[in-house]
């Protein structure tokens, strides 16, 4: 199944672009220090918003519409259950992740935050490489 495939790869994807994020709290951190707006920031934050507006925000659409719906078995069913609060959490800190980047927020903010995506976004992406997509492959 080729979607698999291409989940997989941008699960991959999605762990080395995290470091967009850590990007980001680098620059802020450097900026408070130095008390002015430095070029790379908005470089580095629209680089940050656009992986998670055209990456991973899409990704997990696409995973609920075409991969959550052949899991039709009892532990299917609870797999998906898993990975839709998982996916309503992250949406979540997402959320806050651009609301913090519009209103500029303090860096300690914005690097908790950060590292709480990381901390959810890790394991979640593990899940589904090594429970979600063989279970997909077993039963299709």
């Amino acid at each position: 199944m080729a979607t698999l495939v291409e989940l997989y790869s941008e699960h991959r994807s999605a762990r080395q672009n995290l470091a967009r994020l850590e990007e980001v709290c680098s620059l802020l951190l450097l900026q408070e220090r130095e008390g002015k707006d430095l070029p790379a920031w908005a470089e580095a934050v629209h680089g940050a918003t656009t992986f998670i507006q055209k990456g991973l925000l899409p990704h997990f659409d696409l995973e609920e519409k075409v991969i959550f719906p052949l899991l039709t078995t009892e532990e299917g069913k609870k797999l998906r259950g898993e990975l839709l609060r998982e996916h309503a959490k992250l949406r979540g800190l997402f959320s806050r992740f651009l609301e913090l980047m519009e209103r500029r927020a303090p860096s300690q903010e914005v690097m908790n935050l950060a590292l709480e995506i990381r901390r959810g976004l890790i394991p979640h992406a593990s899940k589904e490489d090594e429970v979600l997509i063989p279970l997909v492959r077993q039963l299709h």
